[in-house]
């Protein structure tokens, strides 16, 4: 249905992610009704919007990995492929070395977006944790993708090859989901309420503190009661209620 006054413009040319569309919307004089109305509840749009952050870093995150897995996976083929000097290019130690860290930061990479994306299924909040694994995972992209075009030598340059497609991709997930330097501004501004406590011990199941408030009171009496009792709070599922839970003695 046509709405007076809304007109989508002309699209908007990107690095990459051109399989996805991106254009300009202008909204001139544009009555929009009550009915819709996104959210359901006027006024709580921003509200709304940030309550979103967790997911959507994580998903950034886990889109970050696979452009990396799909670089690496590409390089790894082309390394085993391509030979030089008699020999496979990745028997060459400087290439080798290259694939290893590769590997190691995608594992790292899967293993800290697991870690957030566990926490927000149980309900425990995961802003912190979420912010790690998209910067992390994001920046791993970056240098992998790059790394796989070092691997393919001048192919990697050439559009007949997708690494190239993979190092225009990646720089989004850098950008999206809030800059890479608002996660680092995000963990230093609550950092009084981060140490390694705060990451799962199996066995202990359920992270035992809820990561609420950076404030040092609130801080002082979690710490306190974790000390006296063996317990701390957490967030039900869904944003629920909270109670007691399990927790590691000091």
């Amino acid at each position: 249905e046509k709405v007076p006054g809304f007109t989508v413009g002309r699209n908007l040319p990107k690095l990459g992610y051109k399989g996805v569309e991106s254009c300009e919307l202008s909204f001139d004089d544009c009555f929009v009704p009550a009915n819709a109305l996104l959210g359901g509840v006027e006024g709580q749009g921003f509200t709304q919007m940030m309550g979103g952050l967790e997911i959507g870093r994580i998903q950034v995150a886990a889109r970050a990995i696979g452009v990396a897995r799909a670089a690496f996976d590409d390089a790894l083929d082309y390394a085993t492929q391509r030979e030089t000097f008699g020999q496979p290019i990745w028997r060459h130690q400087s290439v080798g070395n290259l694939l290893a860290d590769m590997a190691t930061q995608i594992t790292a990479g899967q293993r800290l977006n697991y870690h957030a994306a566990e926490r927000f299924d149980t309900g425990v909040r995961a802003d912190l944790e979420a912010g790690m694994a998209k910067l992390f995972c994001s920046e791993m992209a970056s240098k992998v993708t790059l790394d796989a075009i070092r691997i393919h030598g001048g192919h990697g340059y050439s559009t007949e090859f997708d690494v190239e497609r993979y190092y225009r991709d990646a720089p989004l997930m850098i950008v999206g989901e809030g800059t890479n330097e608002i996660q680092r501004n995000a963990w230093n501004d609550a950092e009084p309420r981060m140490s390694p406590r705060c990451i799962r011990d199996p066995r202990w199941g359920v992270q035992l503190r809820d990561n609420c408030s950076g404030a040092p009171d609130r801080l002082s009496s979690e710490l306190a009661l974790r000390r006296t009792h063996g317990l701390g709070e957490v967030r039900a599922p869904h944003g629920g209620p909270r109670g007691p839970a399990a927790c590691p003695p000091d």
